[in-house]
């Protein structure tokens, strides 16, 4: 889960609302194939995953005031949830701006003071500091790229990196999207970084005053110098919107055309930055966000552009890069996904079944990208499938039917320590999710 969006991630957030009443019979009838086809309904058999958490979130603390775009992402370090994003949260006496740490109940941690001036687009941890990507031009004396301590919030003045240009002008320069690799071919007091933080995102020189980087680089994580003799190639026709690392090295993905000459928008590269092979197919569309599955063997793909789904690929294997499925359209670019328990769960900005309806969250089956029923829980009938389809997992968001906002932006989840159970947490541009008080734009579903 990185963070992949301008303020309204206007590069990517191409609505593809129909206005034609033709379009979305379509669109029904093609939805209601792919869940056909994937053996969805009465008749699902008893291999699928069940889904852990109720339609409703449990009420939050207080609700996240929004001034542009709401919670972009998040991160579950230990016990606590980092938010990142573009906005404001007040609990009693504390306030925190577009950076706040809080605990699995939804509260805030009052001894994380960081507020950086802009939008905070990514988050990484080394175990050590918390490191912090986006637009912002101000965290104490850093802009768009820092590391702050853990508990403090307080910005690391060790850590120098800085970024500047911009591969896509249109889009304000920063950080998208940051990840921590381990180099196992370094040995300690050997040369070379045995540990990396990458950087992903719109720009074109790291640590310089002129291009020497495209939109990826690898730097220390404790000094913030970039390593002269890994990533050293970046990426082509745009930028890096997620990084997640693999057991080979990182996977990269984002509305770039090329990356090392092969023309794809998503690829894995080893940890010196050299193109591994494989060539997972998402048909030339932006990538946005990427989770694995626990065994490392199947990688899931939250599309934009024209394609707007979840793509499944073998991560392991003689068949490694081959796509195993593609889940059901949605009306706007898929822009969170993440992988927890057999289930895929992802967020979007547009309607799922028809244009536009309340539906900005859904979860799949990993191993067959169906919409997930679960008769454990009380549900709603799936609009616009076959009518066998029931009980779906769909928590509906706000009450403008799906107008107005831009839905969810990230997912993760926490397992409490003292209880052994799991939280979904749910972050974005949405006001309340199924009525349920104080869950602007930050929820979390607590497993029963």
């Amino acid at each position: 889960m990185t963070t992949h969006m301008t303020t309204f991630r206007l590069t990517h957030a191409r609505a593809n609302t129909a206005s034609s009443a033709a379009k979305r019979v379509a669109r029904r009838w093609m939805v209601a194939a792919l869940v056909t086809c994937a053996g969805i309904g009465t008749h699902r058999t008893a291999v699928a995953a069940v889904v852990p958490f109720p339609i409703a979130p449990v009420a939050g603390v207080e609700g996240i005031a929004n001034t542009r775009s709401g919670v972009r992402v998040v991160l579950v370090h230990g016990d606590t949830i980092y938010v990142g994003g573009t906005f404001r949260v007040t609990q009693g006496t504390n306030t925190r701006n577009n950076l706040a740490a809080f605990d699995f109940n939804g509260s805030l941690k009052p001894a994380f003071d960081a507020n950086p001036n802009g939008a905070v687009l990514a988050l990484a941890t080394d175990g050590k500091s918390l490191f912090v990507g986006g637009e912002f031009t101000r965290l104490d004396l850093k802009k768009r790229l820092a590391a702050v301590d853990l508990v403090t919030g307080k910005v690391d003045r060790r850590f120098t990196a800085h970024v500047g240009g911009a591969i896509d002008s249109e889009t304000p320069v920063g950080v998208r999207a940051l990840a921590v690799v381990t180099d196992p071919s370094v040995r300690p007091g050997a040369a070379g970084l045995a540990t990396r933080l990458i950087v992903g995102g719109n720009f074109t020189h790291v640590d310089s005053t002129i291009d020497n980087r495209s939109g990826l680089a690898a730097l220390s994580p404790e000094t913030g110098d970039l390593d002269a003799s890994t990533f050293t190639t970046g990426v082509q026709g745009g930028f890096v919107d997620a990084l997640l690392p693999s057991a080979s090295g990182l996977y990269v993905g984002g509305s770039f055309t090329q990356i090392q000459k092969r023309a794809v928008s998503l690829a894995e590269v080893n940890v010196a930055g050299t193109l591994l092979a494989g060539t997972f197919n998402t048909g030339g569309q932006p990538v946005i966000d990427l989770t694995i599955d626990e065994t490392g063997s199947r990688l899931f793909a939250g599309v934009g552009g024209a394609a707007n789904r979840v793509f499944a690929f073998a991560a392991t294997g003689a068949n490694r890069g081959t796509r195993l499925w593609r889940g059901p359209q949605a009306g706007g670019d898929v822009q969170a996904v993440h992988h927890y328990a057999g289930n895929v769960y992802f967020g979007f900005h547009d309607g799922l079944f028809m244009e536009p309806d309340p539906y900005k969250l859904a979860v799949l089956d990993a191993a067959t990208g169906a919409l997930e029923v679960d008769g454990a829980h009380q549900g709603l009938i799936c609009a616009d499938t076959d009518a066998d389809r029931g009980n779906c997992w769909l928590p509906r968001m706000d009450n403008t039917q799906g107008q107005g906002f831009f839905g969810v932006w990230t997912i993760g989840h926490f397992v409490d320590p003292v209880t052994n159970k799991a939280g979904l947490i749910v972050g974005g541009d949405f006001t309340q999710i199924g009525g349920v008080p104080n869950t602007r734009r930050f929820a979390i579903f607590n497993e029963p």
